[in-house]
């Protein structure tokens, strides 16, 4: 039985278990929002499930991440739109309304997404909070509102131009997550590969297959009867525990903009689930009959933290022009736990002198680079506690 997800995705990530060759935070961030789930099953709770959006060049592993993360959940949470027609889908919702809740729902192509308005609509009811919600669509050639009882956690991914296509509501509940298409991560995707081609000992581990992990997930889900039937025969559900955050009020954020609202509610969301996860080693109570609540602890901020403010296929470098992001992705590469000056950096590029320094005091704007002036020379080095995927934490006081 895995006692702690963290340690033993990195033992498999560095064992090249995983198809996925890019950041292993990628692995962990994308593990938290689909584990996020959770959340589905305990009925009138404040926290929801969260969804991802990973956007990048061809090649890059954008669905490599998605099938990596899926085999970590039992295999009939995940749901292929693709593999799966979306008649099939809709007849299984007619039977059963509820079908949907707490699944793991896979769009490939953004680009289908965003063409398709009874698709996005369907994404819609699935992030939102409304139980019993109505998706108006034809099966069997009739016209029906079927209804969808449920939240789910939805992930889709595309090239970067596609993203522009969807409206920025329909974005609400996803991670943004931009894959690494630099020479550095090619390297290192092919060096990932080789070991897993030609090591021996991690093909045993590779053969003994993701069992336990799905074992782990499904031991924070509770089987419980909640009524019969007509015919006396038993009504069951799945629960779960809620989570309480008492030291939330002290976590600031950064108000600047209006999509910091929305950024909030997932931020909190990840850091409910990293509690829930935790739950082993944090206190739990027990407030009413079939009622169980977890009570975060700041350890739990700090894991969270740790993974989005490593690197990764973060957001914040969306912003950046291609020399940036290639400078700064160099830089973590060469420079990940050194301190350096802007004309070293400058040499793991072919960059002008004048670019070089416009491209480091951006990265500094960015809050991606700190500096210190030692003596006449200026020395820089990876921020600590980045922010990667911009969600505008600014710390816990």
């Amino acid at each position: 039985m895995i006692t702690d997800i963290w340690h033993r995705i990195d033992s498999d990530y560095n064992n090249s278990v995983f198809d996925y060759t890019g950041s292993v935070n990628d692995i962990k961030l994308l593990y938290l929002t689909m584990a996020s789930t959770l959340h589905c099953h305990m009925p009138h709770s404040p926290f929801m499930p969260v969804g991802s959006i990973i956007t990048g060049e061809t090649s890059t592993g954008k669905s490599e991440l998605v099938y990596t993360a899926c085999k970590l959940f039992p295999q009939d949470m995940s749901l292929m739109l693709g593999n799966m027609s979306r008649r099939s889908l809709y007849y299984k919702c007619m039977d059963n309304p509820r079908y949907l809740r707490g699944k793991i729902l896979f769009i490939e192509e953004v680009s289908t997404l965003s063409q398709d308005q009874e698709l996005m609509a369907l994404m819609r009811i699935l992030t939102g909070k409304k139980e019993g919600s109505r998706l108006p669509t034809v099966v069997g050639g009739q016209a029906i509102d079927l209804v969808i009882d449920g939240t789910a956690s939805v992930h889709t991914t595309g090239l970067l131009k596609d993203e522009k296509n969807i409206r920025e509501d329909n974005l609400n509940r996803l991670v943004r997550f931009e894959t690494d298409a630099s020479e550095a991560m090619t390297e290192k995707a092919i060096a990932h590969m080789q070991r897993r081609y030609t090591g021996t000992g991690n093909r045993k581990l590779v053969a003994r297959g993701f069992a336990d992990y799905h074992e782990y997930y499904q031991s924070f889900l509770e089987d419980v009867v909640t009524g019969y039937t007509d015919d006396g025969e038993p009504r069951r559900e799945y629960r779960s525990a809620d989570v309480e955050i008492p030291y939330l009020p002290r976590i600031s954020f950064d108000t600047s903009r209006p999509d910091r609202r929305r950024k909030y509610r997932i931020f909190v969301d990840l850091l409910a689930t990293m509690a829930m996860l935790n739950q082993g080693q944090r206190e739990v109570r027990h407030p009413g009959p079939g009622r169980k609540v977890v009570i975060s602890t700041e350890d739990d901020f700090h894991m969270l933290m740790n993974i989005i403010s490593s690197p990764g296929s973060s957001t914040r470098l969306s912003g950046l022009d291609p020399s940036e992001k290639l400078l700064y992705q160099s830089i973590e590469s060469v420079y990940p736990d050194q301190d350096f000056r802007a004309e070293e950096a400058g040499g793991l590029m072919n960059l002008g002198r004048t670019k070089l320094y416009e491209s480091v005091a951006r990265l500094e704007e960015e809050g991606l680079l700190e500096s210190e002036k030692r003596g006449r020379y200026k020395y820089l080095r990876l921020a600590q506690g980045r922010d990667m995927f911009d969600f505008g934490v600014k710390g816990l006081s």
